[in-house]
């Protein structure tokens, strides 16, 4: 639509363009538990949810204006409807006679300013509004192509049914605008504030040292007499590490450690020996030493291939990297030898097609077809020492490197390498790059850094924006990630005190993988941690000393109460009485 207006009764009449508008180009559901920006997210951008009724939520939705309309100001609102029927207003607080309305936060006020937090805005960012009190928002001032973020905390009320479906859209002055996504929870009866309520204890019981505590008791408030509740207890073992064996104690330092995906043997690249042997490798079963040949300078990274026929090893010397056949062991010739700096970084591509080779600084990565042996194409990313992981469930390879964004993502997803694509609007590391890793299941990429206050960023990669930041005032860097087979456990190693972290990861929301303890304490910080494919086995290579161990946990995995005993399969017990008493053992 145009429309005209004169500039002054003199002159000429200017033609003005009315903006058009993208109301939800991106939505998503969060908890009413911090403030504007600090607040728990329910789910990825632009996933759908089941909400309990009468519990606090917030939804926050992307205006984006679509085209180069000019500046603009416009009121926003939101309506809901309930199983496909009539849109209608979000209904005010305290509202008894709509199935939705908002509601009063204690973590934030009505009319906050918004920041910029949902990706797919294009054009500059303008503040909108949080709202709390009122469906409807103040005017926003758009410039020309802009877009902007409003989000409303709200609960769904005793009117809206178990399994109803309510959609929610935004209207700018009253009128309704086209919308790439329409947003929807799922409402569910199934859970009401006045369920039973823990009173004690808070937390869940811990003891320091692993040793299991006395028996005890939680005691919870009974709730409505007659609800029908059940309620899950949960122990997390505390990891009682054994030591199955220490490799050496002369001072080696690893730098590389693999596992093979067959679960046979086991390779460490080492920095510095007195001799050329800086590749050790082991059979799994019994950790007996196989000869190898010795390495044209240090151990950097390795790697095998999927189907265990090479191994391949990055070196620190102008040859970059070797490759070994595990048929007999002995090096195996026709590799690419002419590299622009020493190797670093090493990967085969979960086909098996292709190996990729980082350098200590320049920033090329080179990939080479493992049928030709030759160097396919290369990349170039900010800084060297760039070291890799590719995600097991889709096309991606995860870069970590030291400067720029320090975090590269490619889309693999093309058969040549020549056409991988960097994704864009991915995060940027705080500090260098140190390690990277997918979760097994693909939900998530961990990357540490030396970041001396959060040095790990877990990012959501459904949406590739960062879901947590963790070990809040780590005072030193976070040197290795890996997780576990299962996805449930993450280990980080670390400078700060020697330590090796070890995360539950099993939580759908980062924001609460919390530390779990254990009693493995490293003798010097730790610079890289391998796991075996059958999560029997982690492999942890310290910076000195008593340098490399094989530790063994007693298990990873929490079990459940069932009334009588803990169980390895999830599980709950209806709600009978006001207190619940269990025998000894280490619980949360």
């Amino acid at each position: 639509m145009m429309r005209w207006q004169s500039r002054d009764p003199w002159q000429s009449l200017s033609l003005m363009t009315s903006p058009t508008w993208d109301t939800c180009a991106a939505f998503r559901f969060r908890n009413d538990d911090g403030s504007e920006t600090s607040a728990t997210w329910k789910a990825s951008q632009n996933q759908n949810v089941v909400q309990p009724v009468l519990e606090n939520f917030r939804i926050r939705l992307l205006n984006q204006m679509t085209n180069s309309g000019d500046a603009t100001n416009t009121t926003a609102a939101l309506q809901f409807r309930v199983n496909g029927g009539s849109w209608q207003a979000v209904g005010a607080a305290l509202s008894t006679t709509l199935a939705v309305r908002v509601v009063a936060s204690s973590n934030v006020d009505h009319e906050t300013a918004t920041t910029s937090q949902l990706t797919g805005g294009t054009g500059s960012f303008v503040p909108g509004f949080l709202l709390t009190l009122s469906s409807g928002a103040p005017e926003v001032s758009y410039t020309s192509g802009s877009h902007s973020e409003y989000e409303w905390c709200i609960e769904l009320t005793d009117l809206a049914e178990d399994e109803d479906v309510i959609e929610f859209r935004v209207v700018l002055a009253g009128t309704a605008h086209p919308a790439t996504h329409i947003p929807q929870v799922i409402a569910s009866t199934a859970v009401r504030p006045n369920a039973p309520t823990l009173l004690s204890p808070t937390g869940g019981i811990h003891s320091a040292d692993g040793s299991p505590p006395e028996p005890f008791e939680w005691t919870y408030n009974a709730g409505d007499a007659g609800l029908q509740t059940k309620i899950a207890f949960r122990r997390d073992v505390l990891f009682e590490w054994s030591t199955s064996s220490n490799l050496w104690t002369d001072g080696r330092r690893a730098n590389g450690i693999d596992f093979s995906v067959d679960g046979s043997f086991l390779a460490i690249a080492v920095i510095n020996t007195a001799t050329n042997e800086r590749l050790f490798v082991y059979e799994k079963d019994g950790w007996s030493q196989i000869t190898v040949p010795g390495l044209a300078g240090s151990g950097e990274k390795c790697h095998f291939s999927p189907d265990v026929s090479l191994l391949a090893v990055a070196v620190g010397a102008s040859q970059a990297i070797q490759v070994l056949t595990t048929s007999n062991w002995s090096l195996d010739s026709g590799w690419p030898t002419s590299h622009p700096d020493w190797g670093h970084g090493v990967r085969f591509s979960p086909d098996g097609a292709w190996l990729l080779l980082s350098y200590r600084t320049g920033g090329q990565i080179t990939v080479i077809n493992t049928e030709t042996k030759q160097v396919e194409t290369t990349f170039t990313i900010d800084g060297g020492q760039g070291v890799f992981d590719f995600s097991p469930t889709d096309n991606y390879l995860a870069v970590a490197h030291g400067s720029g964004k320090r975090l590269t993502i490619f889309d693999t997803s093309n058969p040549d390498p020549s056409g991988w694509s960097i994704i864009p609007d991915t995060p940027t590391l705080p500090w260098t790059g140190l390690s990277v890793a997918f979760s097994k299941d693909g939900k998530w990429l961990v990357a540490t850094h030396s970041d001396h206050v959060k040095p790990v960023t877990v990012v959501d990669t459904s949406d590739w924006t960062v879901a947590a930041s963790l070990l809040e005032q780590e005072e030193g860097l976070a040197t290795a990630c890996v997780f576990s087979n299962d996805s449930s456990r993450l280990f980080i190693g670390g400078q700060q005190s020697n330590t090796l972290h070890i995360f539950d990861s099993s939580d759908l929301n980062p924001e609460n993988w919390s530390i779990i303890p254990n009693t493995f304490l490293p003798n010097n910080w730790v610079r890289v941690v391998g796991i075996d494919p059958d999560d029997e086995y982690l492999t942890v290579g310290t910076n000195a000393g008593e340098s490399v161990w094989i530790v063994e946990p007693e298990s990873w995995l929490p079990t459940w109460w069932n009334g009588e005993e803990f169980v390895e399969e999830e599980t709950s017990i209806p709600y009978t009485d006001e207190s619940i008493t269990f025998p000894t053992g280490s619980w949360s």
